[in-house]
């Protein structure tokens, strides 16, 4: 039996234990930034390979903030695209939490876990003619999966209006840990609202 999701599973409650320590009432509503971010995205365990580029895009809205001190709590929403020409091309939606910690008013040190929904629509013919029975046969299965992620990344924080960023992400669909997407982002944040005094 694997043992995996069940880590994965306990791992996740805790990030989540951690996030509403003190409720949604930490946060500050509204839409605070939207980010901007171009991927790579590979089958299989991370830091293996970055090529053949299997390109991907994601767009997202951060619209509950809490910042104290030097560190940061953003929730997400996230829609993203995956093209991965030889085994599915994929939409996803999904919720994240990213914690920022600053240092030295700098680098911000990211740690982000999400949660959603991806659609898998596989490359090919999606009928078959079967010439002798007269019918068409279903030649693929276009499959919807829990997506669940986890990511670490750095973003400049010096532009304070734009900032670049980069995350490395792993994505378990259904909680499989033979469905492992593994992505690198880069892409840039544009924060809309200005700090209350």
């Amino acid at each position: 039996m694997n043992k995996i999701p069940s880590k994965i599973t306990l791992l996740l409650m805790l990030l989540m234990g951690i996030a509403s320590k003190d409720g949604l009432a930490q946060f500050i509503p509204g839409i605070h930034q939207v980010s901007v971010s171009l991927s790579d995205n590979q089958y299989g365990i991370p830091f293996v390979r970055l090529a053949p580029l299997h390109p991907g895009a994601e767009i997202g809205l951060t619209f509950l903030e809490n910042e104290k001190g030097r560190n940061k709590q953003m929730v997400n929403g996230q829609v993203g695209f995956i093209q991965h020409g030889l085994l599915t091309n994929a939409a996803y939606l999904r919720l994240a939490y990213q914690f920022e910690a600053n240092i030295k008013q700098t680098i911000g040190l990211n740690v982000n876990f999400a949660s959603g929904y991806i659609h898998g629509f596989y490359p090919g013919d999606g009928y078959h003619f079967d010439e002798q029975s007269g019918t068409y046969t279903p030649t693929q299965i276009h499959q919807g999966f829990f997506l669940t992620s986890l990511g670490m990344g750095l973003s400049y924080l010096r532009p304070t209006k734009v900032k670049p960023f980069i995350r490395y992400e792993l994505n378990l669909l259904n909680f499989d840990s033979q469905n492992l997407i593994s992505s690198l982002h880069l892409g840039i944040a544009i924060h809309l609202k200005k700090k209350a005094k």
